[in-house]
């Protein structure tokens, strides 16, 4: 059953992901190739996202409401494999190609959420009703 699918635009130099649902605007992740954070909205819910570490990047993943700590994100040294922690759950994130164009997001063995992305545009469809989750396989 596929609870979400949604469209996703950068432009070409652009550093916003515009995330669509049905012709609408759900959401975006915003953040600048030189900035140490990212904002993440979707669906009305807001996260942050604080990158830390030049060769093995983490992201912790902040909510704004009262900076608690929500999850973390974890990418190998090549930026292809990674965690994503979302309280008690961790998730696999992995690219399936070797164009680093489509990945997905695996619950232990199962796969929750698949993703493509192409220049400027791409989409997701996620199995679970998670905008932290999305916004994080997006991140």
């Amino acid at each position: 059953m596929m609870t979400g699918f949604y469209q996703l635009d950068q432009g070409v130099l652009g550093n916003t992901i515009t995330i669509s649902s049905d012709g609408r605007e759900v959401g975006q992740l915003t953040g600048s190739a030189w900035s140490q954070s990212k904002t993440g909205t979707l669906n009305g819910k807001k996260y942050l996202f604080e990158i830390s570490g030049f060769f093995r990047q983490e992201a912790t993943i902040i909510s704004p409401d009262d900076r608690s700590i929500v999850g973390k994100i974890d990418f190998n040294s090549w930026h292809t494999k990674g965690q994503i922690i979302l309280g008690e759950t961790t998730y696999q994130w992995s690219y399936k190609d070797i164009f680093n164009t489509k990945w997905e997001v695996l619950d232990g063995a199962i796969p929750v959420m698949q993703g493509k992305f192409s220049l400027s545009k791409g989409e997701v469809t996620s199995e679970l009703a998670d905008e932290l989750l999305v916004l994080s396989g997006v991140f």
